[in-house]
């Protein structure tokens, strides 16, 4: 099972195929965690590793704080640690970073 299966309800998102055909690289961010992963609680701004049994299956990433974290996977052709830094570079005012905020907001027609 890939990594974000666990973290994440989809195979491949459409950010994923492009990324894939072009060779580029791409995390995946969200705001609920689905699947049987764990993490540590009381995480203040920053990250823990999100764990199935012994498997690294992505991070829990609080990019403010008093906010609810977010689920940060790898996607394609990016680490773990990268992509996390990727996530809290992104973060200005909100908690996702406003690479997802945009995206969310063109798919929507807002």
């Amino acid at each position: 099972m890939e990594e974000q299966d666990l973290v994440h309800s989809w195979d491949v998102t459409p950010a994923e195929a492009i990324a894939i055909q072009k060779r580029l690289a791409t995390a995946v961010v969200a705001e609920d965690r689905l699947g049987d992963v764990s993490y540590v609680a009381g995480v203040d701004v920053g990250w823990v590793r999100l764990w199935d049994g012994d498997e690294v299956v992505g991070a829990l990433v609080r990019t403010r704080t008093d906010v609810n974290p977010v689920y940060v996977s790898t996607g394609h052709r990016i680490s773990l640690e990268t992509a996390v830094a990727y996530t809290l570079a992104c973060t200005t005012r909100y908690k996702l970073p406003e690479t997802t905020r945009q995206a969310h907001r063109l798919a929507s027609g807002a």
